[in-house]
């Protein structure tokens, strides 16, 4: 799922790079994206992931420029196309998602010392693009995966502790996120009886039995919502909307 489109500024006729002139750019940007990741050890910055870091940044640079300026090409050649999960490839999402804005500060910054462009109309076109990859990645990387994996469940605090007591939410919390029993009452500092004890309690409360029963009763409840993987990533683009990235 993509995030909103930004329109780019249409005024005057759009500047022109040539393909030799959009592959200096790509290494300028690439260059200083991968000194910023070394400086910040990221797993990105690599030997391994090298070549595939620069496609990427070949493919956001390229998507980009493409917004603001006639692109001539070679004689059967295509503009460069975005691969769908291109971040999610040999690094883990979070890597990914730290990396961005080391990505976007390369890239505004060598963007806009090679074209007459303004930054303020090149930001939110840049975040759009690596906001597309965020929500790709995660999607992505789901369902490759584990298809479980495609959605989260979360627990409506509120409303759970409008049933039970906060150490009984609390229980409940666990018991969604899947630990053993023995784990839940190491954790807590209780007994398995007690831990027993408060589950039998729930379980009064919301009319059901053992941990399926009233995992179920809960979504029937709306104390327990399904939230697909998509709206997370959707949650980091906004987040990383509303950063300061500049």
């Amino acid at each position: 799922m993509s995030v909103a489109k930004v329109s780019a500024p249409t005024i005057g006729a759009p500047p022109g790079i040539t393909q030799d002139e959009l592959a200096t750019l790509v290494d300028r940007v690439a260059v200083r994206y991968g000194d910023a990741l070394e400086l910040a050890c990221s797993p990105l910055a690599t030997r391994t992931l090298t070549e595939q870091r620069r496609q990427h940044v070949a493919d956001v640079v390229t998507d980009v420029v493409a917004r603001f300026c006639a692109v001539s090409q070679r004689s059967g050649q295509a503009v460069t196309s975005t691969t769908p999960g291109a971040m999610a490839n040999g690094v883990q999402p979070r890597d990914g998602i730290d990396a961005i804005p080391h990505l976007f500060t390369a890239a505004l910054t060598e963007t806009c010392a090679t074209l007459p462009l303004d930054p303020v109309d090149v930001a939110p076109v840049l975040l759009e693009r690596l906001m597309n990859d965020v929500s790709e990645t995660f999607e992505a990387v789901a369902h490759r995966q584990n298809p479980e994996l495609a959605v989260r469940e979360y627990v409506d605090v509120e409303a759970l502790r409008g049933l039970v007591s906060a150490r009984q939410a609390d229980i409940f919390q666990r018991l969604v996120d899947h630990a053993p029993a023995a784990q839940i009452a190491d954790e807590l500092g209780i007994s398995p009886k007690t831990l027993k004890n408060h589950i039998t309690a729930i379980g009064k409360r919301l009319d059901a039995q053992g941990r399926p029963a009233l995992l179920q009763r809960a979504r029937e409840l709306s104390i327990l919502i399904t939230v697909p993987a998509v709206i997370l990533a959707n949650t980091i683009s906004d987040t990383l909307n509303n950063a300061n990235l500049m």
